[in-house]
């Protein structure tokens, strides 16, 4: 008796060792982009690691937010180390990526020194001007293009509020900000008025989250892309933006 209850809880152990452990989806961020997505405290913050988070939750998957320079954020996905959030779409990407449905919209919006306002009407209005952006970001096919044609130069810092005090300096022609971030931003600084807001946007991104083709997601996108929409009709995707944006 006692071998065969021995033998029955040696099959059992060796059953729950062998059982395949659900692992930690690890999504990677911006370290420097608030309010969208910045490191704190050694802690992933801002308005996409928290949707992510809370659409996981609702998935029912685990899952591990790391807040990275964003060019490793781009090298670990290329990689197949994670997915990334709060990521924009652009053709080169679309190659080698599988997307989930927008997560938000980020109006990406010129801003000048009062007095240095210029009429723009699309990405030739910058040729031969110094423009202020993200390291490593994608403004859009159009103003990559014009950056890899030489016509305008993509002066890269690693925040926000480093093009920002490079514009007051007088060293760029403009710096591309997204409105809500310069809403949030500009008053912390100090530096609201400052700086101006041309009318017209440069583009319109819509974000996502993207994992490798390689990494085989796709199902677990159409998951993601059904609890994003739980989250809209419950309120609980409004109670987050409303929060990440005080």
């Amino acid at each position: 008796m006692y071998i065969k209850l021995f033998a029955a809880l040696l099959f059992i152990s060796l059953s729950l060792l062998s059982s395949p452990v659900m692992a930690d989806e690890i999504i990677a961020f911006d370290a420097d982009n608030a309010p969208f997505m910045y490191l704190k405290d050694n802690i992933a913050q801002g308005v996409y690691p928290m949707l992510i988070k809370e659409a996981f939750k609702h998935m029912g998957v685990p899952v591990k937010v790391e807040a990275v320079p964003w060019n490793r954020a781009i090298a670990g996905a290329d990689n197949g180390e994670w997915g990334i959030g709060g990521i924009y779409q652009n053709s080169e990407r679309l190659k080698k990526y599988d997307y989930s449905k927008p997560i938000f919209e980020e109006r990406l919006m010129l801003y000048v020194i009062p007095g240095k306002e210029f009429d723009f009407k699309g990405v030739a209005s910058l040729n031969g001007k110094n423009i202020g952006v993200m390291r490593g970001w994608s403004y859009g096919d159009a103003f990559d293009k014009a950056v890899t044609d030489k016509l305008l130069v993509k002066d890269e810092a690693d925040n926000d509020e480093m093009n920002i005090q490079k514009l007051i300096a007088g060293r760029l022609d403009a710096v591309i900000l997204a409105d809500q971030a310069a809403a949030v931003l500009l008053p912390k600084l100090g530096k609201a008025g400052t700086i101006i807001e041309l009318p017209t946007p440069l583009t319109v991104n819509s974000v996502y989250l993207v994992f490798n083709k390689s990494a085989n997601k796709q199902d677990l996108l159409d998951k993601f892309n059904v609890a994003i929409d739980g989250l809209r009709a419950d309120g609980s995707f409004a109670s987050i933006i409303k929060e990440s944006f005080k």
